[in-house]
């Protein structure tokens, strides 16, 4: 085999091989998602995990359950980080006043039951009830024989004398959780309005805030809805994850999906600062050995691992300055020698910054990251095409 198509494939077998350790990299980002799971079920436990609130209904002794006719939930969301060992996650503490407003209950329950129903909690505390704004005593307890809820509290005698025409209960209560704070729907016309100090809120769910304003001292976000979600009206034991809607308190920058974003990009970075090498040596007439495209490869490859532990102790922005930095400070010395040129170098460091500011650009673009990226692929082809339109590559191999 000529010389020159040895290296051609010698070079292509090094970009595979270092797939090896870049995929590595990646188990070890999967590892550390893992252990941040981990860890929000081990502080859920102790605070309050995700919670699911669907507001006052009554049920009777036979089990028949009485939705409200109209629901108003009003609250306010105390958000801050807290830290465990170097994962970041974010607590709450909601107070919320649930209302609920029942047209004639007596004409369908006789003796009645109240409870507030949170889906996947145990750090619930009811304040005060009050029936028709008189406060009444109130006897905490809890099971799951609606699905999987909690239900919090009981009051078993007659809501009312004399006028039953309409009722109306209203609950105060402090939830603790953590992450999301969700609702669901089981009265005809409900309104929700929540305010908090967090101010990157994420409305996530069936339904999304008809009003919501989002400053630098928090958000305020409401929900009106004048109907049921679904067409049958399903009953408690029938609503599922679907039917939620509500509030996360999203995290700016989770470190792990970006590196694990970065990391998709490894193979192309790879394939660019080799190709580059390649180049130099068509054009320059040099030779570099397999085993310095080896030590390149690594150092690009120590990027991602520089940038997954900076970024878990300091800002996402700063950790990937200095982890690419250092890279492209490392390859750039390293090219000095091996290119025996400055002008060369100088090419291979401003293309390393523009491959690793380019990478940086990518990763802050969501939606409009393929886009870019396509686009940037189709530059880089069309200048090697170009630089490469004159090469006799038959004349070059037997050279």
């Amino acid at each position: 085999m000529k010389p020159f198509a040895s290296k051609s494939l010698i070079t292509v077998f090094l970009v595979l091989a270092l797939l090896i350790p870049i995929s590595m990299v990646s188990s070890l980002v999967d590892e550390r998602k893992q252990r941040q799971g981990e860890v929000y079920k081990e502080m859920s436990n102790s605070w309050g995990g995700e919670n699911t609130v669907l507001g006052g209904i009554l049920l009777s002794s036979g089990n028949e359950t009485v939705m409200p006719d109209r629901s108003e939930i009003e609250g306010s969301i105390t958000a801050e980080v807290r830290q465990k060992g170097i994962f970041k996650i974010p607590f709450y503490t909601a107070n919320l006043i649930v209302k609920a407003s029942f047209n004639n209950p007596s004409s369908r329950v006789d003796k009645n039951t109240l409870n507030l129903l949170v889906f996947n909690n145990q750090s619930v505390d009811i304040k005060y009830v009050r029936i028709n704004g008189v406060e009444v005593p109130f006897y905490p307890h809890s099971n799951d024989n609606i699905g999987n809820a909690l239900i919090m509290g009981n009051y078993s005698t007659a809501l009312s004398s004399g006028d039953n025409s309409k009722t109306e209960i209203t609950i105060s209560t402090v939830i603790k959780g953590i992450d999301k704070l969700m609702f669901q729907q089981i009265s005809k016309k409900t309104d929700i309005t929540l305010k908090s100090n967090w101010t990157d809120p994420s409305f996530t769910g069936s339904i999304l805030p008809s009003k919501r304003s989002v400053n630098q001292t928090g958000f305020e976000a409401k929900w009106e809805l004048s109907s049921l979600l679904n067409a049958t009206g399903k009953s408690p034991q029938l609503l599922s994850d679907e039917d939620s809607f509500g509030v996360s308190l999203f995290m700016p920058v989770n470190v792990y999906s970006l590196t694990d974003r970065s990391i998709k990009y490894a193979i192309l970075f790879i394939g660019f600062t080799f190709l580059a090498f390649f180049l130099f040596e068509i054009f320059g007439q040099l030779k570099i050995h397999p085993f310095q495209y080896l030590l390149v490869g690594f150092a690009l490859t120590i990027f991602y691992l520089l940038l997954l532990s900076l970024s878990e102790f300091m800002n996402f922005a700063l950790s990937y300055f200095i982890a690419s930095s250092a890279t492209i400070g490392l390859i750039t010395m390293y090219s000095a020698k091996i290119l025996m040129a400055k002008r060369r170098t100088f090419i291979m460091g401003g293309m390393l910054v523009m491959l690793y500011s380019f990478l940086y650009i990518l990763l802050q673009l969501d939606q409009y990251a393929l886009l870019l990226g396509s686009v940037a692929l189709f530059v880089v082809l069309a200048s090697v095409m170009y630089l490469t339109r004159d090469v006799n590559w038959y004349e070059l191999q037997e050279r």
